[in-house]
């Protein structure tokens, strides 16, 4: 783990290099009540694809505006050359509620693309209008209606996205099925994984970064 300061606040990040020099960052959004290291799977595998990744300890359990704030922050820092390493591009991705989150943070110079796992989002439609505003790119992957997703709340966002290149309902998915990994602390709340529906998950995911930022 490493550790940034943003905007006055001291936020922890898992940090990822690739094994050659790149310019081009993913930035992984956890989700409510959880931590970096239940996207350190997608982080280590978009790290051997050659693109840095990293994973930030969001800051609110509840304020995703706060936590947008700081990934922002994030970003920015990044192109600034944050860590001796400057970055040019960066792809948001964000799970659940980090990928409301995440969709607040994609409007910042910088940010290429967006892609949200399951994502959820506020009854006040806080992320429909970030997706209305947004200007580049955005990749959907989610799961059928369920509770933990409040019952794809993100829908709307489909139609709301100027630039949506992709949206992929995952048949027999769970919630937990969108981290890499998962633990017990998710599917007892949301239900068993589905080995089918990761590996898909995993490889969109992945597919979805080269798309978003080709080299």
């Amino acid at each position: 783990m490493r550790e940034l300061e943003i905007d006055g606040t001291l936020v922890r990040v898992e940090w990822h290099a690739p094994s050659i020099a790149s310019t081009d960052a993913v930035v992984l959004a956890h989700g409510f009540l959880r931590e970096p290291a239940s996207l350190s799977g997608y982080a280590r595998a978009l790290a051997a694809d050659g693109r840095i990744a990293i994973v930030p300890a969001l800051p609110s359990r509840v304020d995703s505006r706060a936590n947008g704030r700081a990934l922002a922050g994030l970003v920015a820092r990044l192109r600034e050359g944050a860590w001796g390493h400057r970055v040019e591009r960066v792809v948001l991705v964000g799970f659940s509620a980090g990928g409301l989150s995440a969709l607040l943070a994609a409007g910042t110079p910088g940010v290429a693309g967006y892609i949200g796992l399951d994502a959820f989002d506020r009854p006040s439609g806080a992320g429909r209008e970030a997706a209305r505003a947004l200007g580049v790119p955005a990749i959907l992957l989610h799961g059928p209606p369920a509770f933990c997703n409040a019952y794809n709340i993100s829908a709307p966002w489909r139609e709301a996205f100027a630039h949506r290149e992709r949206d992929l309902r995952v048949e027999g998915a769970s919630h937990c099925d969108f981290e890499w990994p998962t633990d017990s602390g998710c599917t007892l709340a949301c239900g068993a994984v589905h080995p089918a529906a990761q590996a898909i998950i995993r490889a969109e995911v992945r597919a979805a970064v080269e798309r978003l930022l080709p080299r």
